[in-house]
């Protein structure tokens, strides 16, 4: 690895490091929500642009906390108002912000997961909101038996955010 374990020893760093893994979430009128493991690090208007352009629709209304990445990728996808808001000032971010909680306390007991497990508990914790209101849907999917993989084939499933040598990836 390209850093030795730290076995509990709390190293905190200030702002955003390389230990830290981006995740972009929103969510819609439906209170319908995605994410996105987007990189290791801080989010660049590239990573940003890739990750929402197929969400956005142009002409859309769009709530943002104050990232510097948002003004230009909003701009490119041609959205109808972009209002970027402080997180810890507005209501309008307050549903994504109690997502966001909500994601740390389904997290908090599960200690040390792994880059390459987390789109799989962030994908656990959707169906666990999406389907906890509406049983019969979770029903049918459970009934269905679609599964994208099999146990046997994740330890095959590449670490994702890292290149072949092991280094981070450059975001």
């Amino acid at each position: 690895m390209p850093r030795e374990p730290r076995h509990d020893k709390v190293v905190s760093k200030s702002g955003i490091s390389d230990d830290q893994i981006c995740v972009i979430t929103a969510f819609d009128d439906k209170k319908d929500f995605f994410y996105d493991v987007v990189c290791r690090g801080a989010l660049t208007i590239d990573l940003a642009l890739d990750s929402l352009k197929n969400r956005i629709c142009s002409g859309a209304i769009v709530n943002t906390d104050k990232h510097k990445a948002y003004p230009k990728v909003m701009k490119t996808l041609e959205v109808a108002a972009h209002n970027a808001i402080l997180s810890r000032d507005a209501d309008n971010l307050s549903e994504i912000n109690k997502i966001h909680q909500d994601i740390r306390t389904f997290m908090a007991p599960f200690k040390g997961v792994s880059t390459k497990w987390l789109p799989y508990y962030l994908a656990w914790y959707k169906w666990i909101r999406t389907f906890s209101h509406n049983a019969q849907v979770a029903i049918k999917q459970i009934v269905s038996g679609s599964y994208i993989h099999k146990w046997r084939e994740i330890p095959g499933i590449p670490i994702p955010l890292r290149d072949s040598a092991m280094q981070p990836t450059k975001c």
